[in-house]
């Protein structure tokens, strides 16, 4: 093989990706297209958006332009006290029912546009004290629909309108919304109340199974309104959302897939122009929520996909929240959880060994902590203290998901993108660019990692990573982040002339630091299986595997034995991009074998290590759903056609013969010094 051949030809075409995270804490978001704006959408091919707690009710976004970031001065604040809350307090709980039995919300159809509302869910630069459109206005022109008459000065109902009071004005105007009411029978006109108060029906607040009927499911199913079926406020609330990011990507765009579960979505859109190119669309979803059983609040969505010969994988993720130790190593397990679980129907391993990038993404809830022993004020004030110096190195260095990382105790491999130039993306107080809350130590909790398998890392380069601070409707702040992908040279299977496909030999494999996976005796009976990626490209015996021998009652086994793989490619220069995976099991003789962990090999690097030294040495970590459990260490030299294993001169021929399976090679000569052929 020629020098740098291995790296890539200068044809290699790349594609540019871009994820997004939004936590969107079940409010529709002021300007959500503000996500897909700017010069990396431009040269975008495709793009991943995961949503967290995306689920929304309509009709309560104002549509208005997010402002400009000043100089942001940061403060810490408790969250804005709703509007009723300066009156005087209620104290009986059957005053609170009938307040909001005599003023009921008014009721608006989905595709009516809605009337600004009021308090702490105004935009950012509008206070209480900003100006808006009369209430009245807008009331008469309800009221007009509501009749089918137009209301002009000379109408009766115009004074009596003005004269009411606003919450009066809503009351009436909805009464002629919502049409006469029904009768009532004499046994039902009546319910006793919690205190022996008796509460008309028609005015009483609704029950709390009526409210949940009302409420969006979590699982998006459809409910009966007034014997019809109709669809729930969350499946209109999805049909926005998508809606909303289609028109802003533009029609240069497609859906490759949106996979959804409860309050998780994960979206992900192609250019037209790849479509063809992409193949096996799978999904899978898996649960982390929830004490005794699985709710589907939390967990990861996980889409995977090939551009052309490039196996990529996008895992959109909500894990549990709040600080502490005990949710620290909660979501630790969600995350071994998902890559263990969340797989696409076929396929057999980990994430990072069935694809050659994966980006993880999405409210990871990794918290900002300066030590156990410290009280959760003084988290809050040193936390605040670097926000206000703007000192986001230190800051980082304090995070949980970040030094978990360097320990390899969680997403073992993975790298975070940087977050060193923006502020905390969480708590943050609504309708406002700075300020946090109080509740809360100020985190970066919305991530973006990545993963290359060995000898892709090159052709993955990160080129943005940045969170928007002018969307306000969340307590979170969005993050993206671009990336420059090189794709993946094709690796050609071929079938025929079995005589010619190279092999690749084994030598000194040994295991150290294993856990133990036996019970009883604290040891564990190892031996390593082999696969390929691409998975035919291993030639084995039909029904079998390929695979060492097994050391008993040991956690630092060393297989004194030669193993040799047959891969079914015309020569080792059709290598390019395949891997070796080798899986470390402990033999059980009473049940199946129990997986400890994997490592992959990338032929590349075996190819280029051999070309020098005639072998490729490697130690790498044993890997189990992103936890490290070990090392595996050994030798491998490649043999066949077109061996590299040739120093001081090229190579012009070296052909196995069908026959005797003896080499016949052809060496040349450079500067007087014959060529080395194996």
């Amino acid at each position: 093989l020629e020098a740098g051949g291995l790296e890539g030809s200068g044809d290699d075409e790349r594609v540019e990706v871009v994820v997004l995270s939004f936590n969107m804490a079940c409010k529709e978001p002021y300007d959500l297209e503000h996500m897909l704006r700017g010069r990396v959408m431009e040269s975008a091919d495709v793009v991943a958006i995961g949503l967290q707690e995306s689920l929304f009710k309509l009709g309560q976004r104002r549509s208005v332009d997010a402002p400009a970031v000043p100089r942001l001065s940061w403060k810490l604040s408790a969250p804005p006290s709703p509007p009723h809350a300066a009156g005087p307090p209620q104290r009986r709980s059957e005053d609170k029912l009938a307040q909001s039995a005599e003023h009921p919300p008014p009721l608006r159809s989905r595709s009516e546009e809605p009337s600004p509302r009021r308090g702490d869910d105004l935009p950012v630069g509008r206070g209480s004290g900003a100006s808006s459109p009369p209430l009245g206005e807008d009331l008469k022109e309800r009221f007009s629909d509501a009749h089918g008459i137009v209301l002009d000065r000379s109408h009766s109902d115009v004074s009596d309108i003005e004269s009411l009071s606003d919450a009066e004005a809503e009351r009436k105007i909805s009464d002629a919304e919502d049409g006469p009411a029904k009768p009532e029978s004499p046994s039902k006109r009546g319910v006793r109340g919690r205190v022996g108060k008796r509460i008309s029906r028609a005015s009483r607040a609704p029950r709390a199974s009526e409210e949940k009927q009302r409420r969006p499911s979590l699982f998006g199913a459809k409910r009966a309104v007034e014997g019809k079926v109709e669809d729930n406020d969350d499946d209109a609330s999805v049909n926005v959302l998508r809606e909303r990011l289609a028109s802003a990507l533009g029609d240069d765009f497609y859906t490759v897939s949106h996979q959804r579960r409860a309050l998780m979505q994960l979206f992900v859109f192609a250019r037209e122009r790849i479509r063809g190119r992409i193949s096996n669309v799978a999904g899978a979803i898996k649960n982390t929520g929830g004490a005794f059983f699985q709710l589907p609040n939390k967990g990861g969505i996980c889409l995977r996909f090939n551009i052309d010969s490039t196996p990529l994988c996008f895992i959109s993720c909500h894990l549990d929240a709040h600080e502490g130790l005990e949710k620290r190593k909660k979501r630790h397990a969600s995350c071994a959880e998902i890559l263990k679980s969340a797989r696409p129907p076929g396929q057999l391993l980990d994430h990072t060994l069935e694809h050659h990038h994966v980006f993880w993404f999405g409210d990871l809830n990794y918290r900002t902590t300066f030590g156990p022993d410290v009280p959760k004020e003084q988290h809050v004030e040193r936390a605040m203290n670097m926000i206000e110096m703007e000192d986001w190195h230190r800051f980082v260095a304090h995070n949980e998901l970040t030094n978990d990382l360097n320990l390899q105790l969680v997403l073992s491999g993975f790298s975070a993108c940087d977050v060193e130039h923006f502020p905390p993306t969480y708590k943050r107080l609504r309708n406002h660019v700075d300020g946090y809350n109080a509740k809360r130590v100020p985190s970066h909790t919305d991530r973006v990692l990545y993963y290359s398998m060995p000898g892709t890392a090159h052709r993955l380069r990160v080129t943005e990573s940045t969170s928007f601070e002018t969307i306000v409707s969340s307590d979170h702040k969005p993050v993206r982040a671009a990336f420059s992908l090189m794709l993946s040279p094709r690796v050609e299977v071929q079938d025929a002339q079995p005589a010619v496909w190279p092999q690749l030999v084994f030598n000194n494999l040994a295991a150290r630091d294993l856990p133990a996976m036996d019970v009883i005796g604290g040891r564990s009976d190892p031996y390593v299986r082999f696969y390929t990626l691409p998975h035919d490209l291993l030639a084995a015996p039909s029904g079998k595997g390929v695979q060492t021998k097994v050391c008993r009652y040991t956690l630092s086994p060393d297989w004194r034995e030669t193993v040799k793989l047959k891969l079914r490619a015309g020569g080792l220069d059709a290598l390019r991009g395949a891997h070796v995976i080798m899986c470390v099991y402990d033999r059980d003789f009473s049940s199946a074998d129990d997986l400890i962990g994997c490592v992959s090999l990338s032929i590349d690097d075996v190819l280029m290590g051999a070309r020098t030294s005639g072998q490729y040495s490697f130690s790498l970590d044993v890997v189990r759903h992103g936890v490290r459990r070990g090392t595996l260490s050994g030798t491998v030299r490649p043999a066949g056609r077109r061996n590299a294993l040739v120093r001081g001169g090229t190579l012009r021929s070296a052909l196995r013969d069908p026959v005797t399976g003896s080499i016949r090679a052809e060496a040349g000569e450079e500067d007087g010094r014959k060529c080395l052929v194996s």
